[in-house]
């Protein structure tokens, strides 16, 4: 008999939508065996963070929210009111997971969510059985801060592009987790061999496979 899984979803930087996740998760439940209970739950922290609404020329638009999303919300995310907003925001989605019936958790991460992710597990109990980060920046983050583990995932994956920007691997400067670091294939995508790569996860069929697949083991 399969376990119910909760899984908690945290996006990463950028002014998303609260749907942000909705076709990950159609896609994923398509492969999914039917057999696999999942209780999905996303986590929209986006509007924690206070946002600038100046209006500014067309040309400049563009410009200007790349900064404002991608440069700033990892300043935003540390001020301690918007801190603690973001992880209420964690915490109370893992609660309805439980409340749910979830006996088992895992949590998908990407990008600056990935250090959301790994900051609530220090700070936060129980650990989940599986953590999978992917597009993470928590290398830069890891090795800066030298934060030391208090409560450690049952297991951590850890996914990233060779081509991302921003994703590095984590092992090594995890400061006593056990990592496993995954270079996802490129493929025969083009979107893959450019910078926009970061944003790639979401869509690319492969990748959402093998998150259902890693799904399923949390499951048996």
């Amino acid at each position: 008999m399969t376990q119910k899984v909760g899984v908690v979803i945290i996006h990463g930087v950028g002014d998303q939508r609260p749907d942000y996740a909705d076709n990950f998760i159609e896609r994923a439940n398509k492969i999914l065996s039917p057999k696999c209970n999942v209780f999905w739950e996303p986590v929209h922290w986006a509007d924690s963070l206070p946002r600038d609404t100046e209006s500014v020329g067309y040309l400049y638009k563009g410009l200007r929210n790349f900064f404002d999303n991608h440069a700033f919300d990892g300043i935003g995310y540390f001020i301690p009111e918007n801190y603690d907003a973001v992880h209420e925001r964690v915490a109370s989605a893992r609660a309805r997971a439980f409340d749910a019936g979830c006996t088992r958790e895992v949590i998908l991460a990407h990008s600056l969510g990935s250090i959301i992710a790994a900051n609530h597990i220090h700070d936060q109990e129980p650990a989940p059985e599986l953590l999978i980060t992917f597009g993470s920046s928590l290398r830069r983050y890891l090795s800066m801060i030298g934060k030391p583990p208090s409560i450690k995932p049952g297991r951590w994956i850890n996914y990233f592009y060779p081509t991302d920007l921003v994703a590095k691997r984590i092992s090594g400067v995890a400061h006593g987790y056990e990592v496993e670091d995954i270079a996802l294939p490129l493929g025969w995508n083009p979107l893959h061999y450019l910078p926009i790569t970061h944003s790639n996860y979401w869509i690319d069929n492969r990748f959402i496979k093998e998150i259902a697949h890693r799904i399923s083991e949390v499951a048996v």
